[in-house]
Formats: C-alpha cells, sequence, structure tokens
C-alpha cells in the first residue's frame, strides 16, 4: 500500500492520488529516469506496494514471463492475484508486446486516449470494476414482474449495459447505456461514482461504434482507465500495466 503522506490513508498502488484526501501520492513525486549507463533496450520499473519505485528489469529480446514462479523473467511474489505464469512481454526489435498468459485475473494496460471494446471486456475506473454488457438486448421480467434495470422509457437509444463486478464475479450494480455518449465521473456524467475519490470530475466515457463494439475514452483523469487484455497489445515508452497488485512502468532506453 502507499501512504499518502498528508492524511496517512493506504492507498493501492494502482491510485496517483489519495482516495481518501485526494493528494498527490509520492510515487508521482519520484522521477522515474532511465540512467545513461543503462543498455540501450526495454525496462519494466515494478513499483512496491509501499509506493516505492524498484530498480528497473531489463528485457530481454524474445519472450519475458510476468508471474509468480521464481524461473519468470519479472518476478511478483506474495501476491494471490498472480498466477506462476501470468503475463508475458515479447520484444521484437525495437517492438514490444504484452499478452495476458489465460489468468483468472487478468492483466490491465491503462489507456492513453481511447480503446476500442467489445462485450464483456473488462474496465477499472477509480476503484471499480467494471464489465460492458453489448449488444443490447431486452431484459425480461422475473417472477414477480419486475425487470432489473428495467425503463418504461424508450429504448431505442440503448446500446448496453455496464456492470459493476464485486467479489466472486457478482454484478452488484448496472447502468444503462445510451444515447452518442456516455460519461462516467464523480462530479459531472451520465454515470456518477461520487463516492469514489479517485474517480475525476469528468473521468472517461463511452462512445458507441456499433451494436458489438464501443470506445472507452480517457478524459484527462488523474489516475487513469485501464482495459483487461485480451490479445497481444503494444507497449510503449511510458505505459503504465497491471498484473495483480502489482503497478508497473514499462520504459524504453534510446541508445
Amino acid at each position: 500500500m502507499i501512504k499518502c503522506s498528508q492524511c496517512g490513508h493506504d492507498n493501492e498502488p494502482i491510485f496517483r492520488y489519495c482516495i481518501k484526501c485526494g493528494h498527490e501520492l509520492k510515487v508521482d513525486k519520484q522521477t522515474i529516469k532511465v540512467e545513461a549507463s543503462q543498455t540501450p533496450g526495454f525496462y519494466v520499473y515494478p513499483i512496491r506496494k509501499d509506493g516505492k519505485v524498484q530498480d528497473p528489469l531489463p528485457l530481454q529480446e524474445g519472450v519475458n514471463i510476468i508471474g509468480a514462479n521464481e524461473t519468470s523473467q519479472v518476478r511478483l511474489q506474495d501476491d494471490r492475484w498472480v498466477e506462476n505464469k501470468h503475463a508475458e512481454i515479447n520484444v521484437a526489435g525495437d517492438k514490444a508486446f504484452i499478452s495476458d498468459l489465460n489468468t483468472t485475473f487478468g492483466t490491465y494496460v491503462r489507456i492513453r486516449r481511447e480503446q476500442q471494446l467489445t462485450g464483456g471486456d473488462e474496465i477499472r475506473i477509480g476503484r471499480g470494476l467494471f464489465r460492458l454488457d453489448l449488444p443490447w438486448s431486452r431484459l425480461t421480467s422475473g417472477p414477480d414482474n419486475t425487470v432489473w434495470l428495467g425503463t418504461q422509457e424508450s429504448e431505442s437509444d440503448v446500446f448496453g449495459r455496464l456492470l459493476r463486478i464485486g467479489p466472486g464475479d457478482t454484478v452488484i450494480q448496472a447502468f444503462l447505456l445510451r444515447g452518442k455518449s456516455v460519461v462516467i465521473g464523480r462530479k459531472q456524467g451520465d454515470i456518477l461514482l461520487s463516492n469514489d475519490m479517485v474517480v475525476s470530475g469528468k473521468h472517461a466515457e463511452i462512445v458507441p461504434v456499433d451494436e458489438n463494439n464501443c470506445l472507452l475514452r480517457d478524459l484527462g483523469s488523474l489516475n487513469g482507465s485501464y482495459y483487461r487484455i485480451r490479445d497481444s497489445h503494444p507497449l510503449g515508452d511510458g505505459d503504465y500495466f497491471l498484473v495483480g497488485g502489482h503497478l508497473m512502468l514499462f520504459r524504453e532506453m534510446k541508445g
């Protein structure tokens, strides 16, 4: 956990600002530099749960395994959400790609501007884990004639639902997605997460592309928006990604 120097609250390492008081966390005040003496190539900076940035781990050409196994190139210990072989970064010349190795809890990458998503994709905004339910189909009523998240209004502009996921993969909240854009924020938007201090005033938006796809756009939020990767995803200098409870920074050292 990262302890806030302002109020003393413990925050998960994914957060860049304290979820209690909003103060900038120590990890963001550290300047992470690639030393000139380092060999040109790609490096991963693990960020410890106490907020300290660890020494860079060089990535070799080819496959680099991230996991709990002692043979992993990037070893992450004492995390029940990290599997023995959890993810891999494949380095091919001047390119690098990250892939999840079919794990239970997945691997998440912070989006830079926007990311196309489809039904079943999962995202992390603030402290919440959400899943997209696309395409839209009207829900049928239950034995008591109630419809979960039903509406008497016109559904002509509804394109899906955003489901908030809780422990045990249970759905604990659901929101209709409708119109040309759905804004998510703490103070402004169509979906308000007012009790989550990690969420920015206007944090992100979901824009429909067609009945099966949409775009997730980050609106310049402080703590970012993350999505769970399904396939190989390219990494660029300065990208953040999550493996279990570990936040990591990807950097490139050019010759």
